[in-house]
């Protein structure tokens, strides 16, 4: 049976995630082990594993300018969170890709190229993949130091990302994690 089952890669291949945008971020702890947080009639209480992942989070804008964090929920077996790296000028881009410079960049360039798009591709020193590797790294290292078990896996290998294309995505990202906890828990 090796072989049978192909694990699917969630990126986009015509998307460049080193471009300005909002990034809607989902990552699971390794084979869904509850250790970050429980629920309290629909609150969230974090252990000491979770309140790692809050100072991580949190130091993702000093290691990644000029990345932004936004809403974000540390939930028992994962974690949902709203990544930001804005363009040049500090402004998140949502427009139709056509007419916004800012969002071509978004684009890898075969496929500005077959879209009509020529804008100059800018590159950044940074990734949304090299940003959750840091802090799956750094977070699990932590951990591992916190309780002297050196090696141990706390997340699962990959994460899911959804890209942000508009203002009221934004704001349904927001909603969600803001009431995934009373969701979670029954009380909504």
């Amino acid at each position: 049976m090796k072989g049978k089952f192909k694990k699917r890669n969630n990126r986009k291949g015509h998307f460049d995630y080193n471009s300005p945008g909002s990034y809607f971020i989902t990552f699971r702890t390794n084979e869904w082990k509850p250790v970050l947080s429980s629920l309290s009639n629909g609150k969230i209480v974090l252990t000491p594993a979770g309140k790692i992942v809050e100072t991580c989070w949190h130091r993702i804008p000093e290691r990644y300018p000029p990345t932004q964090i936004d809403a974000f929920v540390i939930m028992p077996d994962h974690f949902h969170g709203i990544l930001r790296i804005p363009d040049i000028h500090g402004n998140h881009c949502f427009e139709d890709v056509r007419i916004n410079p800012c969002i071509s960049n978004m684009l890898t360039r075969e496929y500005r190229k077959s879209i009509g798009v020529y804008y100059p591709l800018q590159r950044r020193r940074m990734m949304i993949s090299k940003i959750i590797g840091w802090f799956k790294h750094q977070t699990a290292k932590e951990l591992n130091n916190l309780h002297d078990t050196p090696g141990q896996s706390l997340w699962d290998k990959d994460f899911h990302d959804h890209i942000i294309r508009s203002d009221n995505q934004l704001r349904i990202m927001r909603e969600y994690i803001e009431l995934n906890p009373s969701k979670r828990s029954g009380k909504s």
